[in-house]
């Protein structure tokens, strides 16, 4: 029962977040040129990925009651 609860969250945020993507890309690339939307989106991933790599813990090799 958790697992569908926090599966349909999960797709809700991944829902929104594509919207959002799918909005924005077409207003950043026609006010602000290609480029600028471009490096802000690649900035964006950077930052996702430093947060993930700093925040996020391992999990590989663990059982689940240890986490």
């Amino acid at each position: 029962m958790i697992f569908s609860y926090s599966s349909t969250l999960w797709q809700s945020v991944a829902f929104s977040e594509e919207d959002a993507l799918t909005q924005t890309v077409i207003t950043s690339v026609t006010n602000i040129g290609l480029g600028f939307a471009y490096g802000f989106y690649a900035t964006a991933a950077v930052l996702s990925l430093l947060f993930v790599l700093t925040f996020v813990p391992e999990t590989k090799g663990k059982e689940l009651e240890d986490m």
